[in-house]
């Protein structure tokens, strides 16, 4: 057994009551972390010694960590050997990267599963995750997350970050480069959420292209783990998704983001195949009703995800963007009752590190999700 201590009260930052247990794939206990009883400020992991035999990421276990650490900690959690100001590794383990071995989720009913239960989506905006990759660029990543939700084209973001439109034809290596950035999110624990069309009003208006490009793309998803979609927002990114078909692909497939209201932008005014994905009302408090979305499934019996919310910012807008950590937490709880949904934030869209403020709110949407 290996043991990991960690002592925070230094910084005063307290784990969450009764954390989970978290288990491999194949059923075997991955880790147990226990609590100091007199100090909950205290206490250690316990990892079996079948994951040092195998190497294992720390940046990973990072990742996992911080969800349940009710502050950010002070300093870089394991990545140097450390967390919070006392905690150290006992005995050290080296740092090796390994293939986290991912189960793909199936659709069953209303749900999400794998060989566990029930797979609750706990996505993050990472929408240029796949252009910093082709550029040479490490992604973001966005602790609490199991899933990263990355465009496939785009022309406005882009270019608000003096990149060229992400397309094909504007990066050497593009298909290529959507599958190893797939396999990399999967290496470290993370699900890729593939979505195919926007700003496809600077793109191309051509369908011929776009299934072509969308079945590229569902070509490039062969081996990787997680979701596709063939676009987001139809009304507003220039394409019409009764005009395009489903592609060839082994992984829950989506029509294309809806709105949460019955209409022609809503979950009336298409075809369904795996699951939903709807795009709720911004206005708080009345969007949290709209996060519950059970109208349509009761309606298609399928899946539905809440996939681009109210978002993270450093500053509030109307209706649209939010600075209090309460309100994400209330929206990750209420999206847990369903299939789960996106913790959205500006800096997100534009796949870069997030702001203190907006770092609370990540931090308070993923403890508001509940298994």
């Amino acid at each position: 057994m290996i043991q990991i201590n960690f002592n925070l009260s230094g910084s005063k930052q307290r784990i969450i009551d009764n954390p989970p247990i978290l288990l491999n794939d194949d059923g075997v206990q991955k880790y147990t972390m226990n609590l100091d009883a007199d100090n909950p400020y205290r206490g250690n992991f316990q990892l079996p010694d079948k994951i040092q035999a195998n190497g294992w990421n720390l940046t990973w276990l990072d990742n996992l960590i911080r969800p349940w650490l009710s502050t950010s900690p002070t300093h870089e959690p394991l990545l140097s050997g450390w967390i919070g100001e006392a905690g150290q590794l006992n005995p050290p383990i080296p740092v090796l990267d390994y293939p986290i071995a991912l189960e793909q989720p199936q659709v069953s009913g209303i749900d999400f599963i794998t060989s566990s239960g029930r797979f609750l989506f706990k996505g993050a905006t990472n929408y240029l995750a796949l252009a910093r990759h082709l550029i040479g660029q490490e992604p973001a990543s966005y602790a609490g997350a199991n899933v990263d939700c990355v465009l496939l084209t785009a022309h406005n973001i882009t270019s608000q970050q003096g990149l060229p439109d992400l397309r094909p034809e504007n990066y050497s290596g593009y298909f290529n480069g959507l599958h190893d950035l797939g396999i990399w999110l999967n290496e470290r624990g993370r699900l890729l959420y593939a979505i195919c069309l926007a700003d496809m009003q600077f793109i191309s208006s051509d369908y011929n292209w776009m299934s072509n490009f969308i079945r590229d793309c569902a070509n490039a998803m062969q081996g990787v783990v997680g979701f596709f979609s063939i676009g987001n927002e139809f009304w507003n990114n220039g394409f019409d998704p009764n005009k395009l078909s489903r592609p060839s692909i082994n992984i829950p497939c989506c029509h294309g983001s809806i709105a949460d209201e019955a209409g022609s932008n809503g979950y009336d005014g298409m075809s369904h195949w795996d699951f939903l994905d709807i795009h709720i009302r911004r206005d708080y408090p009345k969007m949290l009703a709209h996060c519950q979305v059970a109208e349509p499934q009761l309606t298609y019996q399928k899946p539905i995800i809440s996939g681009e919310p109210f978002k993270a910012n450093e500053q509030p807008e109307f209706n649209k963007s939010y600075t209090d950590p309460r309100i994400f937490f209330q929206g990750g709880r209420t999206m847990s009752a369903y299939n789960g949904g996106v913790f959205h934030s500006f800096c997100g869209v534009y796949s870069i590190p997030l702001s203190p403020v907006q770092d609370a709110c990540r931090q308070a949407f993923f403890l508001g999700c509940v298994e």
